[in-house]
């Protein structure tokens, strides 16, 4: 009989590890999809001062909140965009949807009005 060894067994833990994690399709309030380990989504809605200058281009705003409290780090990308208005979605670097971000332009540039992120 073939005993394995201690090393052998913490290999075998170490590589389940490393495979794909299961994450799941959720749908946000908004209607977007997020692949998130679990149904759970966290939302913020933001009360921005759009006295006060603006981002130039949606992207630049919502990438100011990626990584923080609200939102995971991750690649931000233009879902959609149309009139005053544009979705964002960030992807992590594993190729997940983690995060939307809806945005609203007023004269002074871009501002996120609300967020969306697993949880």
């Amino acid at each position: 009989m073939r005993r394995i060894g201690p090393s052998a067994v913490v290999v075998a833990l170490l590589l389940s590890a490393c495979g794909p994690s299961s994450r799941l399709e959720v749908e946000t309030n908004s209607g977007g999809v997020l692949d998130c380990p679990s149904e759970t989504i966290l939302y913020a809605m933001v009360d921005g001062d759009s006295s006060k200058p603006g981002a130039t281009t949606p992207l630049e705003e919502a990438a100011a909140w990626i990584g923080g409290e609200f939102l995971p780090d991750g690649i931000p990308s233009i879902e959609s965009e149309s009139g005053n208005g544009a979705i964002v979605v960030v992807v992590d670097f594993d190729g997940n949807r983690v995060g939307r971000v809806l945005m609203v332009h007023h004269e002074t540039g871009w501002f996120v009005q609300s967020t969306a992120a697993c949880g």
